[in-house]
């Protein structure tokens, strides 16, 4: 019993004095815990633990920089291919408006692709407004002294006179407000008739029905206002109707009604409610541009 219990006397010593003891990487010689230099070679014990720890956490840094830049790259080659995937439907839908939703029917119900098309159409449409801003404020018309005519001047310092907060964000959201709020008009009414939809899909569809307007109204009008006003004129009215008739189309094909008289009501109640608040937004806007205007004219007899 005594041997025995000096045995385990012994190993329990030799355990603990292992743990106390620090191996030197140069040469592996033994030194006690805390030792600065080493017993055998003399070297600096803490410098070379520091520069150990320092060689293992550079190769870590290393390796975890490159996962960011992979992360980095992925999510940039996902957000890629998501804008080209959208501007090769909006372009078929340009071509073929029911048969290509009917298409997509499945995948742009699903609540998150509806917020993601509805989102990069309001984007889309704000930066085509920024856009627009930015050169009507670089090309100015101004009244010659001498002639009494205007003629245009190019100033590029107007760009700085710009609201940009109002340009982008206000916009961002009357556009991104304008495609929600038809989809939650003819969601709230259908209930109203007792008619089965789903949110998502109005929101689709009245996404997909602004694609007409943003191509001939937006970005082909402007450009031939250049050329003749009047073919600015048609192509915007061209957009409007092409994208009215694209909408009672596929809203038709989602809520179906006992009779045509009952069909009407409710469009005639949707599109009440959507006129009139159109109509106050209009004239806010619309007194708010004829105000700038006028501040403008003004400065020119400045």
């Amino acid at each position: 019993m005594f041997i025995f219990c000096v045995i385990i006397k012994l190993m329990t010593n030799s355990i603990k004095r292992g743990s106390d003891i620090m191996i030197c990487p140069n040469c592996g010689g033994e030194n006690t815990e805390g030792s600065i230099f080493c017993v055998k070679c003399g070297i600096n014990l803490k410098e070379t633990t520091t520069q150990d720890e320092i060689k293992t956490t550079e190769p870590n840094q290393k390796k975890e920089q490159l996962n960011n830049q992979s992360t980095n790259q992925q999510k940039f080659e996902e957000v890629k291919k998501t804008a080209v995937h959208y501007f090769k439907y909006a372009k078929d839908v340009l071509l073929n408006p029911y048969k290509t939703f009917k298409e997509k029917e499945t995948e742009l119900t699903e609540t998150k692709n509806a917020l993601i098309f509805s989102g990069i159409l309001a984007v889309v449409m704000m930066l085509i407004t920024l856009l627009t801003a930015m050169i009507t404020s670089i090309f100015v018309k101004e009244l010659s002294a001498k002639t009494l005519k205007l003629h245009t001047v190019v100033k590029f310092s107007n760009l700085g006179d710009l609201n940009y907060l109002v340009l982008i964000g206000r916009n961002l959201l009357i556009y991104a407000g304008i495609i929600a709020a038809i989809a939650g008009v003819y969601y709230i009414v259908s209930l109203i008739f007792k008619k089965e939809s789903k949110f998502t899909k109005l929101l689709s569809i009245s996404a997909t029905s602004i694609i007409p307007f943003i191509a001939l109204g937006m970005i082909l009008s402007p450009i031939l206002s250049l050329i003749w006003t009047p073919l600015s004129i048609i192509a915007k009215v061209g957009g409007l109707v092409y994208s009215i008739l694209v909408f009672m189309s596929l809203i038709k094909e989602e809520l179906s009604f006992e009779t045509k008289d009952l069909e009407i009501k409710f469009h005639l109640i949707c599109l009440t409610i959507l006129g009139t608040i159109g109509y106050y937004l209009y004239i806010k806007l619309f007194m708010a541009v004829v105000n700038s205007g006028l501040n403008d004219l003004l400065n020119i007899f400045k």
